[in-house]
Parts: C-alpha cells; structure tokens; sequence
C-alpha cells in the first residue's frame, strides 16, 4: 500500500510540474499574442486579457504544493545565527514546521468556505465567465497539498528530533 501511496505521490508531483510549466509557456504565448494583436495589428483580443492572470494563479498555486513537499520554498535560518545546539535547532525547526502546517491547515478552511460560498452564488469571471469555484477548486487542492505535505515534513522533523541521541 505505501508503495502505491509513494507512485501516487511522484505522479501527482511530476504532473503538477508539467502542468506549471505548460501553463507558464501558455502564459507567455498569450501575452505575446495580445501585445502583438494590440501594437501590431491594433486589435484588442477582448476577454482573453484575463487568461494569463488566471494561468499564472494556478502555476503558482499548484507548483507551491510541489515546493513544499519538496522543502524547495523560500526559508529564512536566523535560528542557526542565535542557537548552537544542533538538537535545539531541529527542535525548533519541528515546532516551526508544525506551525506551518497549522497555518495551512486554517488557510485550507478558509478557502474550503469561500468555495462552497461562490459554488452556491454562482459568480463567474468578468471577462471569459469562467466560474469562481472552477478557480477556486483548484487553489483549494493545491492548499490541501500544502498543508499535507507540510503535516508530513513537520512529522518527519519531529522524528528526527526525537531520534536525536
């Protein structure tokens, strides 16, 4: 079972990554469509213009989950500068770790509200009329993610602090 666990995982992380990248290149095309169709051929595409926000939303979104997991988000070590004791920083480091996943955890509340809240009114997007919930779903998973893969890694830290000898 916990192999299966483990390929499900690499599976979801590597098409998350793809899915961050094609977006990000989908992204781009776009706004190079628009700047040429604007400046080129003085066009306006229209509604399209509110794409690239949403495609950069979910890249950011979903490539976050990834970085968490993977410990590949921006961390600042000022607690190495002040503590000494390698057994007090990891302890440290696992009450931090829990914290997160605390945060996330609440945030993943909050955001599970204001879906089931845009799911009932209905709202959609100025432009294309994507619905919010659509949007909203996916930043959801992805939040979900994060505050997983955070309550592992505080797992995970607070093993190795209990292991400490």
């Amino acid at each position: 079972m916990k192999s299966h666990l483990a390929q499900l995982d690499r599976w979801l992380a590597r098409s998350i990554s793809v899915f961050g990248g094609v977006a990000m290149v989908l992204l781009t095309a776009i706004v190079f469509l628009q700047v040429f169709a604007r400046y080129v051929l003085n066009l306006p595409i229209g509604a399209v213009e509110e794409l690239p926000i949403y495609l950069m939303m979910l890249a950011i979104w979903t490539t976050a989950a990834v970085n968490v997991k993977r410990k590949d988000h921006i961390s600042i070590d000022v607690i190495n500068l002040f503590v000494k004791n390698q057994r007090t920083q990891k302890a440290i480091d696992s009450a931090v770790e829990f914290a997160t996943a605390v945060v996330l955890v609440l945030f993943f509340r909050l955001i599970y509200r204001y879906f089931l809240f845009n799911l009932k009114s209905g709202n959609t997007t100025a432009g294309l009329e994507i619905p919010i919930w659509a949007l909203l779903f996916a930043v959801l998973v992805c939040v979900g993610l994060m505050a997983l893969y955070s309550l592992i890694n505080a797992a995970k830290a607070a093993k190795e602090v209990a292991a400490w000898k």
